[in-house]
């Protein structure tokens, strides 16, 4: 048995086997049945990075953030309808989770940070949140046929990303792939631009799926990570070039949040065709 197992993140079913600096804050969570699905963080270090305790719970119409800072207790609650987005990334055995919603039209977030062996925990808050949050886009869905069968023409490693992240009554209207995109410099070198990356389009959310160019050469081919943005949340989806030969792929959410992708010039007919189902 792993001698930091008790660092790892762990169901929590009763009252009971909440920390007691965490009780008063789930007194009123406590139902006959036991508490709505919980998950405690404990307290660990990532080489020389401290994580926090943290414990997240997640309800019918809400999900509540509980985080010990020293003596501090730092808590948020997020009504599910005001998520915006939701990032879930791994690398090796590190993994986190990132919220973020829009409270009071000001831009919110935490993060949980795990042990990658837990993952199935936190996989279940991100369904039950994807799950309850947006509506499926019927319309968007009539306008094209299902793009599916796109996957199969994928990267063999891209192509298990996308099928692994659907949701069962997805359907992919359209998808856009890129691999990583370099600039020669110094004759012989070359900087990263932007990392391989895939985003779809389905009739529920928008889904990027990226590996991070900022890890080692080593690492980066087991970085791994996705981005799920509710389409009732995007206020705006646009192509444009930007001041080299790059397009950009820009997506304004409605809180004004701007998320930007970058693509070669041979995917701007892709883009646009995506962009115009989306519309």
């Amino acid at each position: 048995m792993p001698s930091d197992m008790f660092k790892w993140a762990r169901r929590i079913e009763g009252f009971e086997d909440i920390p007691n600096h965490f009780k008063e804050y789930f007194q009123v969570f406590v139902k006959d049945d036991g508490l709505p699905y919980t998950i405690l963080a404990p307290e660990h270090r990532r080489g020389r990075r401290k994580a926090n305790e943290k414990m997240i719970c997640i309800h019918e119409k809400y999900i509540s953030y509980l985080e010990r800072n020293n003596h501090k207790i730092v808590h948020k609650v997020y009504p599910l309808e005001d998520i915006i987005q939701i990032e879930h990334g791994k690398i090796l055995l590190y993994s986190w989770i990132k919220i973020s919603a829009c409270i009071d039209n000001a831009l919110d977030c935490f993060i949980v940070e795990y042990n990658t062996v837990t993952e199935f925990l936190f996989a279940e808050v991100i369904t039950i949140i994807r799950t309850s949050i947006g509506t499926l886009n019927e319309l968007l869905y009539k306008k094209e046929k299902s793009d599916i069968d796109k996957i199969e023409l994928l990267e063999y490693k891209f192509k298990n990303y996308a099928r692994y992240c659907l949701l069962p009554e997805s359907e992919v209207i359209g998808l856009v792939f890129q691999q990583k995109i370099k600039k020669r410099c110094l004759g012989f070198l070359h900087k990263n631009i932007s990392p391989t990356h895939l985003v779809m389009l389905t009739n529920k959310e928008l889904i990027i799926i990226k590996e991070d160019d900022k890890m080692t050469k080593s690492t980066s081919a087991y970085c791994q990570i996705y981005n799920y943005i509710p389409l009732n949340k995007i206020k705006m989806l646009t192509v444009n070039r930007d001041s080299g030969t790059m397009i950009m792929l820009r997506i304004q959410l409605i809180n004004e949040t701007r998320v930007q992708i970058k693509y070669e010039p041979a995917q701007e007919n892709a883009l646009y065709q995506m962009t115009n189902l989306f519309h």
